[in-house]
């Protein structure tokens, strides 16, 4: 039996005509399968303002450049997150700080307002493995500090802060989304998504995509070429309407993991918040690539998220000399196991299966 990490197939086979049809209408950019993406996903982020764009990093670069802050403001980020979230800042022309992570690899808030000084401006939590950070403690100390609050939510499309009672997006000043193909609401290539209640934001944003224009062939701001176009949109608009129903089936799988998993001594089931919608499960392992290649084995295939933190990735190591505990230990030895919609009962018992029998007998 092979357990994919994830399987993308059957929600492709679903939108074929919806791509075709939005082909026949001959228009392929900022037109009004973006603009009807852009509502809708709106109206499910409980956010007045989308803008679509070309892919996550370009929302989280565009976000810190409407901002409009000096080149010696600082940027507090997780030490545990994706590249692009730090790449943003350095592109932005701004200070990058790092952050450790908790427990559950979400930025450690204790240790965030021992960061904070008067150069700081801007803080982006990531709301890792689609579970969130507890926001109404962030929203405090971004009063406390009178701070921006850019919410990288790549992995988090769908999941809910229960220490605010809002979903998550635009509980902060801007919120970012991927919808790379992976995501819980992924398109079929790249696209990304910058969501705000701020209008003159939403405006200043409008021009920021498309090199400063927001009449065609006029170009008054700042600007990049960072269109979603409409075929993405045409596929973001489909899925979008079972995201709901997937992100149940998620949770449901999850739970049936922490159910059934046994517990080990060298295994630890992340301990996920309240509200997530389990883009990944992981789990922290001693011996990762021994169980990999054990599970390889088994044909069930798995993910590292991430092999490196921020501070060890080569370009990025100058930023800090500081050791990040908790990202480095997820950075070596965390796992992400296949969950997806649509897998099968089988294929969910095949992976507890062979994850048991390896603590309990092979180790």
């Amino acid at each position: 039996m092979i357990v994919p990490f994830n399987d993308l197939s059957t929600v492709n086979k679903k939108i074929n005509k919806k791509i075709l049809s939005t082909i026949k209408k001959n228009k392929f950019i900022l037109s009004n399968e973006v603009s009807s993406f852009e509502k809708e996903f709106g109206n499910f982020c409980n956010a007045k303002y989308v803008l679509g764009c070309a892919n996550g990093y370009d929302a989280l670069f565009l976000s810190l450049k409407v901002l409009n802050l000096s080149k010696n403001s600082e940027v507090i980020i997780p030490a545990m997150t994706y590249a692009a979230t730090a790449y943003a800042v350095i592109n932005a022309g701004l200070k990058l700080k790092l952050v450790d992570v908790d427990k559950n690899g979400l930025i450690n808030l204790e240790m965030l307002e021992k960061k904070i000084n008067p150069n700081t401006k801007v803080i982006i939590p990531v709301h890792l493995y689609g579970q969130p950070v507890n926001m109404k403690k962030l929203i405090d100390i971004k009063k406390k500090y009178n701070l921006k609050i850019i919410e990288d939510c790549a992995q988090a499309h769908g999941a809910f802060d229960y220490t605010t009672k809002k979903k998550i997006g635009c509980i902060g000043d801007l919120a970012c989304y991927s919808f790379y193909p992976g995501k819980n609401l992924g398109a079929i290539g790249d696209a990304g998504a910058v969501v705000t209640n701020n209008k003159n934001f939403y405006n200043k944003l409008k021009g920021f995509r498309a090199l400063g224009s927001k009449i065609k062939y006029i170009h008054n701001t700042f600007g990049v070429n960072s269109r979603l176009d409409e075929i993405q949109a045409c596929v973001l608009r489909a899925k979008l309407k079972s995201l709901n129903i997937h992100n149940n089936s998620r949770k449901k799988i999850a739970k049936y993991y922490k159910k059934n998993i046994k517990s080990h001594k060298d295994l630890q089931i992340v301990n996920t918040t309240k509200g997530s919608i389990f883009h990944v499960f992981n789990i922290i392992v001693k011996n990762r690539n021994h169980l990999v290649n054990y599970l390889k084995k088994k044909k069930i295939y798995c993910v590292i998220h991430y092999p490196k933190s921020i501070n060890q990735h080569k370009f990025l190591k100058n930023i800090s000399k500081e050791k990040f505990h908790f990202a480095e230990k997820l950075a070596k030895n965390s796992l992400s196991i296949p969950i997806f919609p649509f897998m099968k009962k089988r294929q969910i018992d095949h992976v507890v299966k062979n994850i048991n029998y390896y603590f309990n007998k092979i180790i």
